[in-house]
């Protein structure tokens, strides 16, 4: 099939995903997303990486693969995941101050609920949110830079499955 440029399937699911991470009100519905979505994108500001974390993130979308996922292999999105993060300049969208962003924490409750869906919460990780979330909310440390880029890239990874 004929890549369809910018706006092809790949451009869409990645600006769908952008509009996501800006626009996740809890207990709303897809029809208040759109609502909300341009209102809220003009004041989202992106968390630059230092170069150690901006290598990490991109040897990981180059690979396709990141063995903090329960099915590490996501090279059937990796176009999309690499995308999705060009977007952004390759910075963070789900973690501002080394902390996971409310819509973050949204999306993880949808995922962790996926099983209300008629889906299962292992396929999108669900089980292993809780120690990714206290990873970047340590009460003894200061989290790691690459704490924040592995969460970071496997929550864009579990949105793009689910």
């Amino acid at each position: 099939m004929k890549e369809l440029g910018f706006w092809g399937r790949g451009a869409r699911l990645s600006v769908s995903l952008v509009l996501l991470a800006l626009s996740c009100p809890s207990g709303s519905n897809s029809a208040s997303f759109a609502q909300t979505s341009l209102a809220t994108s003009s004041s989202y500001t992106k968390t630059d990486l230092s170069s150690d974390g901006r290598a990490l993130l991109l040897a990981a979308v180059s690979a396709g693969r990141s063995p903090d996922l329960r099915w590490p292999d996501f090279s059937d999105y990796r176009k999309h995941v690499e995308k999705f993060y060009d977007f952004n300049q390759e910075s963070l969208w789900w973690v501002k101050g080394m902390e996971p962003t409310t819509q973050a924490q949204q999306v993880i409750a949808l995922l962790i609920k996926a099983g209300q869906k008629g889906l299962s919460a292992d396929d999108y990780d669900g089980p292993r949110w809780n120690d990714r979330l206290a990873k970047l909310k340590p009460v003894t440390r200061q989290p790691a830079e690459a704490d924040a880029v592995r969460f970071d890239l496997a929550l864009t990874v579990c949105v793009m499955r689910y």
